[in-house]
């Protein structure tokens, strides 16, 4: 019977959630179109705010 480490999921590490430096923590980034300023989805976190 084979089991998985319940903390590392089987990786042998852990992976730590640091805040996303492209939209710090946030989720999304300001895209600046003339004089719009919108937000589009981060592509480094995919709007989850952490990374790893």
């Amino acid at each position: 019977m084979s089991t998985t480490c319940p903390t590392c999921e089987g990786k042998g590490y852990i992976e730590e959630e640091m805040t996303c430096p492209d939209c710090t923590g946030m989720g999304c980034g300001k895209c600046k179109d003339g004089v719009l300023t919108t937000r589009r989805k981060c592509v480094k976190c995919k709007r989850k705010g952490k990374t790893g």
